[in-house]
């Protein structure tokens, strides 16, 4: 796979010798090992936008599952940008939940009764040193309990570099979503305190993430039966930050 890097550092030792630093590909190209490699099973493999022109918006593969009455929808970090859950709701019969225990939101009105707030963070136990005060965590499987829900269709994502310590605990499991439309962050994590000492209890600590940390990542979801189905750079941050990735269900567990 063909890859930009940045020129190779080159010190010359005592003895004259030549040493070669460490190769890390350059700025958005690190995401390249993970380009898409499947498409969509229906209209002939295209993706759907669902959301605004922005990094609210996401591409997702359309599914019939979607088409349901019942069909789950969670969205994690909106932050007060509903532009995904209120396409999701004009665009579905599903029902929508949101999550951000960082803002005081509200049920999105005229949906009868089809979108739910949570201010809730979703994470691993320890998360909620990350965020002052009264911050809730609650693990993916706790929030299926409370909700009574046996599985979600369509996750979206968006929480500022904690995606890493979201995930880190799951496992192979029925309920994992059947499809994740992410950013992921391999700069400016954690974006919305940059206080080091609030992350000492993080699976993943405070710096920028290599192609060696990348490739743990993403070879996790391989690992729970995903498939990366689109990619999208996000330039806002002057290719300095993190790109738009939609992930497909290819595996489940024999029995679920």
């Amino acid at each position: 796979m063909a890859m930009q890097y940045k020129e190779l550092e080159r010190q010359r030792s005592n003895n004259g010798s030549m040493s070669i630093g460490r190769v890390e590909p350059h700025q958005l190209t690190r995401y390249d090992l993970f380009n898409p490699f499947v498409k969509c099973s229906r209209g002939n493999g295209s993706l759907a936008r669902l959301g605004g022109a922005d990094d609210g918006g996401k591409f997702i593969c359309p599914s019939e599952a979607l088409e349901q009455p019942g069909c789950v929808v969670y969205s994690l970090g909106s932050a007060g940008n509903f532009d995904f859950e209120e396409e999701v709701l004009k665009s579905t019969p599903c029902e929508v939940h949101s999550f951000d225990c960082t803002y005081d939101g509200a049920d999105l009105p005229g949906y009868k009764g089809r979108h739910r707030y949570h201010k809730i963070c979703v994470g691993q136990a320890g998360s909620g040193a990350a965020v002052a005060g009264d911050a809730v965590f609650m693990t993916y499987p706790a929030i299926l309990a409370m909700l009574n829900h046996t599985r979600v269709d369509l996750l979206k994502i968006d929480v500022e570099g904690f995606e890493m310590d979201v995930f880190s605990g799951w496992k192979p499991a029925c309920q994992l979503p059947m499809q994740i439309a992410m950013e992921v962050h391999y700069s400016r994590l954690y974006a919305s305190d940059m206080n080091p000492r609030n992350f000492a209890n993080l699976f993943w600590s405070l710096h920028e993430l290599s192609l060696g940390e990348l490739a743990v990542f993403f070879g996790h979801f391989a690992d729970l039966g995903y498939a990366v189905v689109s990619r999208e750079d996000n330039i806002e941050w002057g290719l300095h930050c993190c790109a738009e990735f939609t992930l497909l269900k290819v595996e489940q567990l024999a029995g679920c």
